[in-house]
């Protein structure tokens, strides 16, 4: 071969070479001329949600998504990187809790990326406006039972399509709700919505905002979303006219949650005025309905006697009140309490006086709304003398008429000194009990009827009460048994004497009961008497210039010893 031929061979050969070379890499291996392109070919339909977003789609994958400096691949970004001082973390943000999440809680709302919520909240809450001289207090608030809820959504999209979404997509509890006439669905007292409330003035989102509205200049801080807001801060606000009863500063005792809830619960149901008291039980979204029940002022409907009683001494005097409803009764003798009954229809109590005078006996009946009181002055007047010696009265009888079929008695028992007394027998047949070392006794599951208890202790007078039982607990039935043990004698007396003096020491007895020491003459005359801080007695001749012996007497404040 010539030299011609070789050349002519070698060409051919590197063009046919080049060529197939030129149609592999074509055919087989696409040169991108952008990171742009490499994204889209394994995210074609992350690039079609950007097409249809709202916002970010003139924006370069790179644009959010920055190379790494460590990895191959470029960064998972966070939309706090450009969208800073979001205002999330605002005392008054809606929506707190989505800032923990971090970008995840961004998508959640502001893409067509579905979310599915799930929580639970209570069923209902229940509370009471009472009426306290003038201001509504709310009181007794809980919470009744539990609903656990899940809403989908239902959104057709992804977390790069960025979409004013409604609050609707997440709260269609609260539309629900607001269907069915609850949430801020407010009613003037005509029965029609309140002009500035009303939901058909606007649409779905403005209407949130008449409420939420982040950027409210009444307020001081800027929220992100939606500011958290109770009906009382927003008429308070805007200086609207205040509910009477002093109602927007007891409405903060209620959780901050529930507070709207309180108000728009009490419009729906007719702005009732509470006289003594109303309850309410409202059930919460996506429900809306309100059970309330007014309750009447607590009164005295009945008592006697009719008029302030004159009775002798000694003779029984029975007291009685009967209510409008259960409530407990107190019974007071010149401002002491004798007993307390529970929840009772009526209550009686009957007494009787050894000592003349005036006694102001009061029944004090009281729920948790209000109370009532009726007072009989009665006056005791000198007559046939009976009871226990020093202490103006002895046994007695009281009780009531509830609602149960058995009946619970207790009270503490106290000895003349006012110290708690153990170990006294409390008893009416096989109902009985024994008071412990606080002087305390409980008799309970007693039927129905009348019983006659006694309360007795060796060394103590023995003492009773009759009890008028109707399905009732009676509490603070306390007692006072009074010692009748002798206190002991003095000792190591000592007497000096001379032609002008006679000197008499001794030692007084440690019994708490002592109360002093009575020097008598021999014929029976007394002397003196010595209180019991003093321990000697110095007498001049001139007083005992009849030359008569003395005697000696330890006294007590409740009986006597001689010695």
């Amino acid at each position: 071969m010539n030299r011609n031929l070789f050349l002519i061979v070698v060409l051919a050969l590197i063009i046919t070479t080049v060529s197939q070379t030129v149609s592999f890499i074509v055919g087989d291996h696409q040169f991108y001329e952008s990171v742009q392109d490499k994204c889209v070919k394994c995210h074609g339909d992350i690039q079609i949600q950007l097409s249809a977003s709202d916002q970010h789609s003139n924006f370069s994958c790179a644009t959010c998504h920055v190379r790494s400096a460590t990895n191959h691949t470029n960064k998972n970004p966070e939309c706090s990187y450009c969208h800073t001082n979001q205002h999330l973390n605002d005392t008054l943000e809606a929506h707190p809790g989505f800032s923990s999440l971090g970008s995840e809680g961004c998508v959640a709302c502001h893409s067509t990326y579905n979310v599915i919520v799930n929580y639970s909240r209570p069923e209902y809450i229940d509370y009471t406006i009472k009426n306290n001289n003038g201001n509504w207090i709310v009181s007794d608030f809980k919470t009744v039972g539990t609903l656990n809820l899940s809403y989908d959504a239902m959104r057709q999209g992804g977390k790069h399509n960025i979409k004013n979404v409604s609050c609707k997509d997440c709260h269609k509890d609260i539309f629900n709700a607001v269907s069915a006439g609850g949430h801020a669905v407010v009613l003037s007292k005509n029965g029609t919505q309140a002009p500035y409330h009303n939901n058909s003035n606007d649409s779905t989102e403005n209407w949130c905002r008449t409420c939420h509205n982040k950027n409210d200049t009444k307020f001081q801080n800027q929220q992100h979303s939606a500011r958290k807001t109770t009906c009382e801060e927003c008429h308070e606000s805007n200086n609207l006219t205040a509910h009477p009863g002093n109602f927007y500063t007891n409405i903060k005792t209620v959780p901050h949650l529930y507070q709207s809830l309180v108000c728009i619960s009490c419009k729906s149901a007719g702005w009732p005025a509470p006289d003594a008291a109303i309850n309410f039980k409202v059930h919460e979204e996506p429900y809306y309905d309100v059970a309330y029940q007014i309750i009447s002022p607590l009164n005295i409907t009945d008592s006697s006697p009719s008029s302030d009683p004159t009775i002798p001494a000694g003779v029984s005097q029975m007291f009685s009140a009967t209510l409008n409803r259960l409530a407990d009764i107190v019974w007071l003798n010149n401002g002491y309490e004798v007993f307390r009954v529970l929840s009772v229809i009526s209550a009686s109590y009957t007494d009787s006086k050894t000592i003349p005078g005036v006694y102001n006996i009061t029944a004090v009946a009281s729920d948790n709304y209000n109370s009532a009181s009726r007072t009989w002055i009665w006056n005791v007047t000198n007559g046939s003398l009976g009871g226990a010696p020093g202490g103006g009265s002895k046994g007695g009888s009281g009780g009531g008429t509830g609602s149960g079929t058995s009946n619970d008695i207790s009270g503490y028992v106290f000895d003349n000194f006012g110290a708690a007394l153990p170990g006294v027998l409390v008893q009416n047949g096989t109902y009985q009990n024994i008071t412990s070392e606080s002087g305390f006794y409980s008799i309970t599951n007693i039927p129905n009827g009348e019983y006659n208890f006694t309360y007795s202790k060796a060394g103590f007078d023995t003492d009773y009460f009759i009890f008028t039982l109707g399905g009732i607990t009676l509490v603070s039935m306390n007692k006072t048994l009074y010692d009748t043990t002798p206190p002991n004698s003095i000792s190591s007396l000592n007497s000096t004497s001379d032609n002008f003096f006679i000197n008499n020491t001794w030692v007084n007895p440690s019994d708490q009961d002592f109360n002093s020491t009575l020097f008598n003459y021999s014929n029976g005359s007394i002397l003196q008497s010595v209180n019991r801080s003093t321990d000697y007695l110095n007498l001049t001749v001139n007083r005992l210039s009849q030359s008569h012996t003395a005697t000696t007497l330890c006294s007590e404040h409740y009986s006597s010893d001689g010695g």
